[in-house]
């Protein structure tokens, strides 16, 4: 089995990396839909409690809580890809390509002038998610390899997947969105 992939650093995949972070196992716009819905709900009664029933410090105060925390929550979700990757530097248009075999993988980068390659087993990877769109393959906490399924050649990606699987077993979770 030889099956390559590859991967570039642009505006999407940082942003899409970044929500995931935020969201691992849930649809990220949803799940913020859900929170902003629960947020509002929050500063509605508050309100009304404050209106009904007359002025409290710790309703204004929790009010204020919530309205900070659901702008902080759209922050994160929409300017922060943003700021990740005008921050990214040489390494934002970086391009990763992959060949996945039995046993390891190779990755290859290029960034600029800098060029690197890479060869792992399976067995040292930390932990694999994959999404619709991703294969997001972490070597360890915060540090991880992004594989866009629409590029992989020489093979499908339920044969890619069932190698993973089969490399990493429990530590390979899939994400339904």
């Amino acid at each position: 089995m030889r099956i390559t992939a590859s991967s570039t650093y642009d505006r999407e995949t940082v942003r899409d990396m970044t929500r995931f972070a935020m969201f691992r196992k849930h649809e990220p716009k949803k799940r913020m839909l859900m929170w902003t819905a629960l947020f509002c709900v929050l500063i509605i009664v508050l309100i009304a409690e404050m209106l009904l029933w007359g002025y409290s410090t710790y309703l204004l105060v929790l009010a204020i809580f919530a309205t900070g925390f659901l702008l902080l929550e759209w922050f994160f979700y929409l300017r922060l890809p943003a700021i990740q990757y005008r921050n990214a530097g040489k390494i934002a248009g970086a391009k990763n390509e992959f060949v996945f075999t039995e046993k390891r993988m190779e990755v290859s980068s290029t960034a600029g002038d800098y060029v690197g390659s890479a060869e792992m087993e399976y067995d040292t990877l930390y932990r694999i998610y994959e999404t619709g769109t991703y294969f997001f393959l972490y070597l360890q906490k915060g540090q991880y390899y992004v594989v866009n399924k629409a590029t992989v050649r020489g093979g499908s990606v339920e044969e890619l997947r069932s190698t993973l699987i089969g490399a990493v077993g429990g530590r390979y979770v899939r994400c339904h969105y």
